[in-house]
Parts: structure tokens; sequence; C-alpha cells
């Protein structure tokens, strides 16, 4: 008999919830939606991808325990960091990671997203940089995230972070309004298509930056 999912074990629960208080004592987001209608809104759509920028290793630490602090998110994370050592693959086990080999071709990581988003009707979080960015500039995407998205069919929701990670004071979020893409209705994907749409989610990412730096400037004016 299968194993029945069972994400809120004591351990893990507890777990994020200490993980989640520290962020909130000691990095305090500055968040700012495209949608001003959204401002108060803390709730994901059942499922969906969430497509975020990758300053540092607490990008989703953060995320979930500052910003969507009621939603079970399931976060890319590179396997590398789960064979680290035994204290780091409890943690990233315990806080719903699912590991991706970025040396190898890797397709486990697709099956295991699309059983959180398809079964388990809960969110993924991809960093499709693939790694993190040494600066405020946004590295190109690479096309994993659109293969999980015309695979999975649901949301998805662009979220940029900005700098700095300093204790109380932590980086500028904005949130964008989550949407579908649109994929060709028949037939099997080109190269060329999934170019082009990954192209689409980075010229998004790069507006979201914009209209956060706008919204940083606006404030420091005022």
């Amino acid at each position: 008999m299968a194993k029945k999912y069972n994400p809120d074990s004591f351990s893990s629960h507890l777990l994020q919830y200490i993980v989640g208080l520290i962020m909130r004592t000691f990095y305090r987001p500055k968040l700012y939606y495209t949608d001003k209608s959204k401002q108060s809104a803390k709730e994901l759509p059942h499922p969906c991808i969430i497509v975020e920028t990758h300053k540092s290793h607490i990008d989703g630490t953060i995320l979930r325990g500052c910003v969507f602090r009621k939603e079970r998110i399931h976060f890319l994370a590179a396997k590398d960091r789960f064979e680290q050592n035994r204290l780091m693959n409890w943690y990233l086990s315990k806080t719903h990671c699912i590991p991706i080999d970025r040396k190898d071709f890797d397709t486990s990581w697709i099956h295991e997203s699309l059983k959180c988003l398809k079964e388990y009707k809960e969110a993924v979080c991809i960093y499709p940089e693939g790694r993190l960015s040494p600066d405020k500039s946004i590295l190109p995407f690479h096309n994993g995230v659109t293969m999980l998205a015309a695979l999975s069919n649901v949301p998805v929701l662009l979220v940029y972070t900005d700098g700095p990670y300093r204790l109380f004071r932590g980086p500028r979020i904005i949130i964008d309004v989550a949407f579908m893409p649109t994929f060709p209705e028949k037939g099997r994907m080109r190269a060329d298509v999934i170019n082009d749409i990954t192209g689409q989610l980075q010229t998004r990412m790069l507006e979201l930056q914009a209209i956060l730096w706008d919204k940083i400037e606006k404030n420091q004016k005022d």
C-alpha cells in the first residue's frame, strides 16, 4: 500500500514555523504588487508555478515565511545542496524542496513537480536563471520553466526579488498577477516556440524589475 502524502508532519510544521518566525523578525521584506487590488492578498492560485529571480539562498525561505505564510510551496533546489551534508538534506526535505541535477540531464524534477501541481494541487517555485545572480541583473532563463508550464497547464506567477539582504532590512519584492501562458493547441512544441515563450517570461520579469525600481524611486522622493 502506497504511503499517503503527509506534508504536515509535526517536525516539518514546527520547523517551517520557526524558520518563518526568524525570517519575519530579522528580514523584513518590502512588498509591492503590480495590481493594487492584490495589495493584501497572501494566497496563491491552487495550483500554480511561481517563477522567481534568484538573488540569495534564502529567497525561498523569505517568500514562504514572510509573503505566502499559509501556503505550501515546493522549491526547486540544486541536488548538490542536498548532498552537502545530512543536516542540509534533512532541512531541504522537511521544507518540501525538490532536487534538480544542474550538471547532468535530469527530468526527475519535472515528474516530481508535476505530482505536486497536478496531484497535490500545490505550488512549485522555480528559479529559471539556474543559479544565483551576482548582482541586480537578470540572467538568461532556461527552458525548463516553459516545459513545466506547458505540461502542467496551471497559472504562472512571476516574482521579482531585489536587494539588499541585510538584517532588519530585507529585500524589495514585487509580485505580478498570475496568468496562463499561451501554448500551441495541437502538436508538439518546436524548439523555437519554447525559446520564444521563455523569452516572453524573461521580458516580463525585466518589466517587473523596472516597475519595482520606479516605485522605489517614487517612494524616495515622497
